[in-house]
């Protein structure tokens, strides 16, 4: 008897120790403000300055486990209620939080490398990257180019730099060459950073037989800006998206992209964030084409995670609420609409036309989405029976 009382003193002993080690920490602090800051997330990097690996959760699949896979290419509209965290703060002067497009800079600045996409031909352009071509820094340097649009002289004529295929000067990235470095210009990041609200990636979605199941993991994230494609493919970028119900034209391209996948309401808007509204009709190619041009460069989703696992995301309706943009995008927190995916063709949906060699009407792709998505569907409640 006397043994468990002393069992059972030293192991509420214990436990009186470890909570003192730990004291409970105050939703006020000192000066009666709310505690709540985004400091705590240096706990990332280790003495050495280095993220730790224990702060992203990864799963190991054997490749003999991987029985069937399939590649999905889709797009996030961050003009979407649902992927408003991404887009938000669009400032550069909060000290808390920043967007997506912000931890995308700054990790690049810190050396995060890019790669470019795959050279498509006149016919046939994939929405790939080409994990085989880095870009230097300096050719990275011309990609953060503003919109020709927005430096304009008062007299409506470009500057002179701008004729010149090889300027910098209005880059929101400086190159050092002696350094080989990026620094970072804040002053011509806003009027780039604005439209910066579509996002290309490219998911694998497979069956593991160890597991037995069904696992979605993003490969790759490309930001899509709307000055980089030819303006005659497509005009007014800004304002595709979906189709206002009371048209009565045939529409094509992105907007039936985009209405097929979302069934949220889209009538309101922030002030500073580009509106939706009915995009000029066009070709499919063409607007493929312009999704092709629009591709700044693409990132490893695993190189950029890191950096991801170290920023909370803007809380929406509830301060305490807090989840990282890892977290975000592992959780699938976001929505997107399908573009396209692996196929013996190497095409993107609006690519595909129909026998009579004409552009599939909205109805068509919204069919040929659902198959796709249908398909993943119905292998993985295949493999059972009830």
């Amino acid at each position: 008897m006397k043994k468990l009382c002393i069992i059972a003193c030293l192991t509420l002993g214990l436990s009186a120790a470890t909570f003192a080690q730990h004291p409970v920490n105050s939703f006020f602090d000192e000066l009666g403000t709310a505690n709540i800051h985004t400091e705590d997330l240096v706990t990332c990097i280790d003495a050495n300055g280095r993220f730790r690996n224990d702060t992203i959760v990864t799963v190991f699949h054997r490749l003999d486990d991987v029985v069937w896979a399939k590649y999905v290419y889709s797009i996030i509209d961050l003009r979407y209620r649902q992927n408003y965290q991404l887009y938000f703060p669009t400032n550069i002067t909060d000290t808390d939080y920043r967007n997506l497009f912000k931890v995308m800079v700054d990790a690049i600045s810190e050396g995060m490398p890019v790669y470019d996409k795959v050279i498509g031909t006149n016919t046939v352009k994939p929405l790939k990257p080409d994990f085989s071509k880095p870009r230097s820094k300096r050719d990275v340097v011309t990609v953060f180019l503003p919109d020709p649009t927005t430096v304009m002289t008062p007299d409506g004529e470009l500057p002179e730099c701008f004729s010149n295929p090889t300027c910098t000067d209005y880059s929101i990235f400086q190159y050092d060459s002696i350094n080989d470095a990026l620094t970072f210009q804040s002053y011509f990041y806003e009027n780039f950073a604005k439209n910066m609200y579509k996002y290309l990636i490219q998911e694998i979605v497979f069956f593991d037989k160890h597991t037995s199941r069904l696992h979605r993991k993003i490969l790759a994230i490309a930001p899509m800006h709307p000055s980089k494609f030819p303006p005659q493919l497509v005009k007014d970028w800004a304002t595709a998206g979906a189709a206002e119900e009371e048209t009565t034209e045939e529409t094509f391209g992105e907007d039936v992209l985009a209405m097929a996948g979302m069934e949220e309401n889209l009538d309101e808007y922030p002030e500073d964030m580009p509106a939706v509204t009915t995009a000029t009709p066009t070709s499919g190619s063409q607007i493929m084409n312009a999704l092709y041009e629009s591709v700044l460069f693409w990132v490893p989703f695993d190189a950029l995670r890191p950096y991801l696992a170290n920023q909370y995301v803007i809380p929406m309706q509830n301060e305490v609420k807090r989840v990282t943009f890892d977290e975000f995008f592992q959780k699938h927190l976001y929505t997107s609409y399908i573009v396209g995916d692996g196929n013996m063709y190497n095409k993107n949906i609006l690519d595909f036309q129909t026998r009579q060699g004409q552009d599939m009407t909205e109805e068509e792709v919204k069919k040929e989405q659902s198959r796709i998505q249908t398909e993943m569907l119905n292998f993985e409640q295949d493999l059972w029976e009830y």
